[in-house]
């Protein structure tokens, strides 16, 4: 007579992890020691998966809130978000910005044509602009994308006559935020 086989969350996490020690014991007799620490792998789980959602939507959100969400105590909640920390999952907690009312109105997308190897100086002009708001290496067309904040067309113009130094580029402004 076959039984099934019930597990519960405590009992299947318990026994993911003993495999897991097998395998690396099993590993480390037949290659010898291994180069990297047991701890840093890890198994991500619906609930991990539930707590960045929320986070994602309030990154201020109350721990005890997000337990309730998530059927836990606040201070399991911390001690999962602080694993996604360790294990670089959670990169850093950030805020969005109404840039308008910063009075910066002005928000646009660059792609710039880098046209010498000076990427280096190009780099280190884009960290320093306040304007740059976000900056990617990109594949395709053009070399580099911007996120651009500026007051008005005046210092996006001024921005924009900086850049030529390095590159051409094309641009687009944004008309209103979906999402």
């Amino acid at each position: 007579m076959n039984l099934p086989l019930i597990w519960d969350k405590i009992t299947l996490t318990g026994f993911i992890l003993e495999m897991r020690n097998v395998l690396f014991n099993c590993a480390e007799k037949e290659y010898g020691p291994l180069n990297f620490h047991r701890e840093r792998i890890f198994i991500m789980d619906q609930t991990d998966l539930k707590i960045i959602e929320l986070l994602k939507q309030n990154s201020r959100a109350q721990l005890k809130e997000i337990g309730k969400m998530v059927h836990m105590t606040g201070q399991a909640v911390a001690a999962r978000i602080a694993r996604l920390q360790d294990v670089g999952v959670i990169e850093g907690f950030t805020l969005r910005l109404n840039h308008e009312k910063l009075g910066k109105p002005l928000n646009a997308y660059v792609v710039v044509y880098m046209k010498s190897n000076n990427h280096a100086e190009f780099m280190d002009f884009l960290r320093e602009s306040d304007l740059v708001v976000e900056a990617y290496r990109i594949s395709g067309g053009g070399c580099i994308l911007l996120k651009v904040n500026a007051s008005g067309e005046q210092e996006f113009d001024a921005f924009l006559d900086k850049v030529l130094c390095f590159g051409n580029y094309s641009v687009s402004t944004c008309i209103s935020r979906i999402k």
